[in-house]
């Protein structure tokens, strides 16, 4: 009865195995049968975390320098969403939304906005072969009508 019980036991546990590494073979292939689709078609998958800098020329002279982490994912084919943080200690709590549209150059564009205190701007982007990096022109509106435009410049964490 003991060796029943085993043999029990260990038809269990291969079927459960046999189940979890069926699971994890199909979300593999679905990852490769998406990367091969993306690799096919020319679609950029910027999907991932930026470190980025804004800067925006002042009066002085001198560029004001932001720095912020983006987290951005896909949305589909060509378009992507996510979110925005500032790093800079002045505005810890800034944070703002980031939509878009990529085509099949590398060109990046389309909207910010902060999630709070009326700010917000549009923008255009290249993206290097790299696939690490871009750079390209933001422009900003605040609340009370201000306009700066400047440079913004993304690379990718740990790509």
């Amino acid at each position: 009865m003991d060796t029943q019980i085993v043999s029990a036991l260990i038809g269990a546990g291969a079927t459960l195995g046999s189940i979890v590494l069926t699971f994890s073979l199909n979300g593999l292939a679905k990852k490769i049968s998406e990367k091969k689709y993306r690799e096919k078609h020319n679609i950029i998958d910027i999907s991932g975390s930026w470190n980025s800098k804004w800067m925006f020329p002042m009066e002085n002279g001198e560029d004001k320098i932001i720095e912020c982490t983006n987290h951005i994912k896909m949305k589909g084919k060509n378009q992507f969403e996510g979110e925005g943080r500032n790093n800079t200690e002045t505005w810890k709590r800034w944070h703002y939304s980031i939509n878009g549209t990529i085509d099949e150059m590398g060109y990046l564009n389309g909207t910010w906005q902060s999630l709070g205190d009326g700010y917000k701007g549009a923008f255009l982007l290249k993206l290097r072969p790299s696939l690490k990096s871009m750079e390209g022109h933001v422009i900003s509106v605040a609340f009370e009508n201000d306009t700066r435009a400047g440079r913004w410049v993304w690379e990718i964490d740990g790509r």
